[in-house]
């Protein structure tokens, strides 16, 4: 009988706690309901055919859609960056541990948001499902953007400061070196700006600053560098660029400064120093070679353009 009562004490205990793991289960789906429901990023459970098997409020948000609505769509009607075969490719080969990404999603309205999307693959009744956790980061983008602008850009007149100038520069001399190109650099001073400055006021200066700029960046190429390298001297530098093609450009650019109608309504006038890359060159001394130049213009008249040539015999 003892034996007896303890298979039926056994069974009842058996029982509770079955019972108990019963509530318990219970419990974790409400928890992950709540989860689902109430967190602040878009989640979305894909079948492997790229349609919606379920979704929470949040994503259905982020792309202005209805929760009805999301759950008749497919995976390429908001993925703008891969096409619907590139898509299918990627869901079939999404691993159980899954991935983390940023991409770009396509809104209800045509906007486009910026994603850092995770995904975990899993299997229920045979069916492959993929968990992607989704999370709009446009704004951070933006931000991001906007502190690399700041950092890296002149405040008054948009172009390169010297610290970007400078990061730029080297990567653009180790290519010439690499493959053996031509590189030329520039350095340009505004004639006589302290007189403007006194005679006009700063604020006229630095619209003569920013007038001055504009003419030069209209007339060289997209590839070119130009940037601010301190007051009312700046800088460029032109990939692909031999002395006598640096000379010409010089020439043209001292004209177009030249013959610019300015808000003070003098003529503004420029001086050049012009130099290019030699086999051994370190930077420094290719931006002295250009400013040795510079020095040689101003100090034969200003307006003009001066070559400082490489010494090729201690190269």
């Amino acid at each position: 009988m003892r034996h007896s009562n303890n298979d039926v004490t056994g069974e009842t205990r058996n029982g509770s706690e079955c019972h108990a793991l019963t509530s318990r289960q219970r419990d974790e789906m409400a928890l992950f309901q709540i989860f689902f429901e109430e967190s602040r990023d878009g989640l979305v459970v894909l079948r492997e055919d790229g349609g919606v098997y379920c979704t929470n409020a949040r994503f259905a948000v982020m792309h202005g859609y209805t929760l009805a609505e999301v759950e008749q769509l497919y995976l390429w009607n908001w993925n703008s960056q891969y096409e619907k075969s590139r898509l299918l490719e990627i869901l079939r080969s999404v691993p159980m541990e899954g991935e983390h990404f940023e991409t770009r999603h396509r809104c209800k309205d045509g906007r486009t948001i910026d994603v850092e999307v995770a995904t975990n693959a899993t299997y229920l009744h045979g069916q492959k499902l993929i968990f992607c956790h989704c999370r709009d980061i446009t704004q951070r983008n933006l931000d991001r953007e906007r502190i690399h602008y700041l950092a890296t850009t002149d405040p008054l007149t948009g172009l390169a400061n010297r610290r970007e100038f400078m990061s730029r520069c080297e990567a653009e001399v180790a290519r010439a070196r690499r493959f053996h190109r031509p590189l030329a650099l520039i350095i340009y001073d505004l004639d006589h700006f302290k007189r403007i400055n006194d005679t006009f006021g700063h604020n006229v200066g630095d619209r003569v600053l920013q007038a001055a700029t504009k003419q030069i960046h209209r007339h060289i190429r997209q590839e070119d560098l130009h940037a601010r390298w301190g007051g009312e001297e700046f800088i460029l530098l032109m990939p692909e660029c031999g002395l006598d093609a640096a000379m010409a450009s010089a020439e043209r650019l001292r004209r177009a400064i030249a013959q610019y109608a300015y808000p003070h309504q003098e003529t503004v006038s420029a001086s050049f120093g012009i130099t290019v890359l030699a086999e051994g060159d370190e930077i420094d001394g290719l931006i002295k070679r250009a400013d040795d130049a510079l020095y040689r213009a101003k100090a034969a008249g200003r307006n003009r353009a001066e070559i400082e040539r490489p010494d090729v015999s201690s190269a």
